[in-house]
């Protein structure tokens, strides 16, 4: 019966953890967007880069500052952070967002191919399906 009571409190404890971790997140997510939208640009990166320093596996993160560094005029920086987030994880969105930022820089060639990534792993991205008819008709 101990062994069950401390198991249970592990438990708990880790669970609260992993939820208290969530949320700083979910508000670093949310205070960097709201800058952003803002176009507080130099707070926004902040934000972003500081939750990056703590929880470097988050992938949207990355992406949140990427946007960021796109409106400062950091083309290189933004990509870099894209990238990043490709390496921790290869979702459709993520491609799809780098397609985006290609499609900035006028790389039509890359942005094609980004989103054709993106939609052989989401089939279900109907606006990706556009921006790639798009691209090709021209």
């Amino acid at each position: 019966m101990k062994k069950i009571l401390v198991l249970m409190l592990f438990c708990s404890i880790f669970v609260l953890g992993c939820n208290k971790q969530q949320k700083e997140i979910e508000d670093a997510l949310e205070l960097g967007t709201i800058q952003y939208e803002a176009q507080n640009f130099d707070a926004s990166l902040k934000t972003f880069t500081t939750a990056i320093n703590k929880f470097p596996h988050v992938p949207r993160l990355y992406v949140g500052r990427a946007y960021t560094e796109i409106e400062l005029g950091d083309f290189d920086g933004a990509l870099k952070d894209i990238n990043e987030a490709i390496d921790l994880s290869q979702e459709a969105w993520i491609y799809a967002e780098r397609g985006n930022f290609y499609m900035i820089k006028e790389d039509m060639e890359l942005a094609l191919k980004d989103y054709k990534t993106a939609l052989s792993k989401d089939p279900t991205m109907d606006w990706v399906k556009k921006k790639i008819k798009d691209l090709e008709s021209k």
